[in-house]
């Protein structure tokens, strides 16, 4: 358990990553609008990467998928 505890990031650290990837995400976007569907399309697509990368034990890819996963459910609470 204690080992866990030690490979824990700061949870400051990971919200920073989730808020510099919505930031990303809504450059790339550029002002275009999106519906709560579209997000909903996002997050299945995203998931099930992050889904095979955790199957496949890919940490990095698990890392980067997981954060695009949280930010497409991040724009549907933004939205609700």
């Amino acid at each position: 358990m204690n080992e866990q505890k030690e490979a824990l990031k700061n949870l400051e650290a990971i919200l920073t990553e989730i808020t510099a990837q919505i930031r990303t995400n809504r450059q790339i976007q550029n002002g275009t609008a999106k519906s709560i569907k579209d997000f909903r399309w996002q997050f299945d697509q995203e998931s099930s990467l992050m889904n095979q990368a955790i199957f496949n034990n890919q940490l990095g890819q698990v890392h980067d998928s997981c954060l695009k996963t949280i930010a497409a459910l991040i724009e549907i609470l933004t939205r609700t």
